[in-house]
């Protein structure tokens, strides 16, 4: 019976520590502001490299660095849009930026309303400009694509969503600036 009762005290232990460390954002103990909160300011550093031999170039957004693994936005998405005319390179020509570039304020202009979502990644490579971002209501997410989608006449977008609570994918490019 005492054998019994200290397992039990042990893993009430455990879970409480794990319920405060998850209400304390889930990162060592790190507080975060509420989402109603949040300010990112934007910090955003060039990266070039190369993946199984193929370039990649783009940016990514240092300002969200201190919201890294906020538990409110756990939910990565992913917004790929083949380019029309890739270089040999696979990346963009000039030519097709200003339509990138209106894709990019559509997206911006969706998710970062009401800070629905953070805005933290473009990358090309392989024919693809890439978006990523951080969000919290994978729902809202959803409609938020299909009307993005919709919108976009110039380009065939492709998207998901995923859950990466500790920002792994911004983690692994924040590597290529460092």
């Amino acid at each position: 019976m005492l054998k019994n009762t200290a397992i039990y005290i042990v893993l009430f232990i455990l879970a409480a520590s794990y319920s405060v460390f998850a209400e304390e954002g889930g990162s060592m103990g790190k507080q975060f502001p509420p989402k109603e909160q949040i300010r990112v300011e934007e910090s955003w550093s060039l990266f070039k490299g190369e993946n199984e031999g193929k370039p990649f170039m783009g940016r990514i957004n240092e300002g969200a660095k201190n919201l890294m693994a906020h538990p409110d936005y756990s939910f990565r998405v992913g917004l790929a849009v083949p380019l029309k005319d890739p270089g040999t390179d696979g990346l963009s020509a000039d030519k097709e930026m200003e339509e990138l570039n209106l894709i990019e304020d559509l997206i911006a202009s969706r998710f970062q309303t009401d800070n629905k979502a953070i805005f933290v990644l473009v990358l090309i490579t392989s024919g693809f400009r890439e978006f990523m971002l951080y969000a919290y209501d994978p729902e809202d997410t959803k409609k938020k694509l299909q009307e993005i989608t919709n919108s976009v006449k110039s380009h065939k977008i492709q998207s998901y969503i995923a859950v990466d609570k500790e920002w792994q994918v911004y983690q692994q490019f924040l590597k290529q600036i460092n």
